[in-house]
């Protein structure tokens, strides 16, 4: 395992595929730096997804690990927030869908549904030229799970444009909120509500920046903003 990598950090693995660990572990995603994340609070630890997603054949096999979980749901379109490591992610995810789901849809396609997000890349709405429609069975996907703000608007917006609300499917969960949460707040049973991956990561108050071992009373020594 390599050094950037601390072993603690990762809580669970939920795959029996011993490839996803050494993913992580050679795709160095984790960044062990102070960040401040968008909602405002702070960490020692921020997950670069983008860096898994940049070797197509991990991310097929994180995409297959994660739409093994959602083998009887007939999905037929994936939503996302227009952002750089959610998009890989969603289209790989539709991909595995459409051959983990094909008896159910009958070969159909699974297409893969942009949002546009505001300047804190949280969704609005979505995108000009995407749609939803009465009947679709929609599957939320994320890279990373924080506060679950994102993940909650944008079940919203699948209701709203008259879509079913078939799942969250995500590579990691941060360890902040609880997915138990996001999923009683969106109306889905537990199971619905998948991270492949649960990390350890520090998290410090947003609105006390002495509690961040980092800060002082000045504010951050150095931050950078992510998600």
């Amino acid at each position: 395992m390599v050094d950037v990598l601390k072993k603690n950090q990762i809580r669970r693995i939920y795959s029996d595929n011993p490839v996803i660990e050494e993913i992580i572990g050679e795709a160095r995603p984790i960044i062990n730096e102070h960040v401040v994340l968008k909602y405002g609070g702070h960490s020692s630890n921020f997950l670069q997804f983008s860096k898994i997603a940049s070797i197509p054949s991990n991310l097929s096999i994180v995409a297959f690990e994660i739409a093994k979980n959602f083998a009887r749901v007939p999905v037929n379109k994936v939503i996302t927030m227009a952002l750089p490591g959610n998009i890989p992610l969603s289209v790989a995810l539709a991909s595995e869908m459409k051959s983990t789901v094909m008896r159910i849809l009958q070969g159909k396609s699974v297409a893969t549904v942009m949002a546009d997000v505001d300047k804190r890349h949280y969704p609005v709405g979505l995108r000009r030229g995407f749609d939803i429609q009465d009947g679709d069975y929609v599957l939320i996907s994320t890279d990373v799970i924080t506060t679950g703000h994102g993940v909650r608007d944008l079940a919203k917006i699948v209701k709203e444009a008259g879509g079913t609300l078939a799942g969250i499917a995500s590579f990691a969960n941060r360890g902040l909120t609880p997915l138990e949460e996001i999923a009683r707040d969106v109306g889905l049973p537990i199971d619905k509500v998948f991270a492949l991956v649960e990390f350890d990561f520090d998290h410090f108050d947003a609105n006390n920046e002495n509690r961040c071992e980092h800060c002082g009373p000045d504010g951050p020594k150095s931050f950078k903003e992510l998600d």
